[in-house]
């Protein structure tokens, strides 16, 4: 059983995990190419498909684009992704997450880690605004973020909790 930090992609209502580092004794080691074809030898893209065997679970709302997450999963729990012609799909396996206990998948705010949101991506002034656009695409409402300071990009504030402004349909942080 290994713990993988990967970055969800929903492709046509698809949600896919793809890893791109192991967790080993709280360390990241990162998994080049070969190594994730050597995790997941029939994959062509390096992926694995999440899916709920029922249907009150959604999938598709539990993850956004582009989020980052820690799975832990052993390849004994994946099944061959085949199509009805018994053709493998090209994410090569899938996983039913429904029968997999919640702890299994963990936020990263939960390890202390933080969605770096660039200062290119906040419009507004965090001395003086009591709110900030966030304009980043791979921001949701929920999600904690950290913020680089435009004076100094070294420095960061935060965690942040986004929340959505349902007026002018835009993400923003207090």
């Amino acid at each position: 059983m290994g713990v993988y930090l990967g970055k969800i992609l929903v492709r046509n209502y698809y949600v896919n995990f793809k890893p791109l580092q192991e967790y080993i004794d709280g360390e990241f080691i990162e998994l080049d190419y070969n190594a994730r074809q050597a995790l997941l030898p029939l994959s062509q893209n390096g992926t694995i498909c999440i899916y709920s065997s029922s249907q009150s679970f959604d999938v598709e709302s539990m993850f956004a684009d582009g989020e980052f997450i820690l799975f832990e999963f052993s390849l004994d729990e994946l099944e061959i992704h085949k199509n009805r012609n018994g053709e493998i799909y090209q994410t090569g396996y899938k996983i039913n997450i429904f029968n997999l206990p919640v702890e299994r998948i963990r936020r990263l705010p939960e390890f202390n880690y933080y969605y770096l949101v660039p200062y290119g991506s906040v419009e507004g002034d965090y001395k003086t605004n009591p709110a900030l656009i966030i304009t980043d695409p791979y921001v949701r409402s929920g999600m904690e973020v950290m913020l680089q300071i435009p004076d100094n990009p070294n420095t960061l504030i935060g965690p942040l909790e986004v929340n959505w402004r349902e007026y002018d349909r835009q993400c923003i942080v207090r």
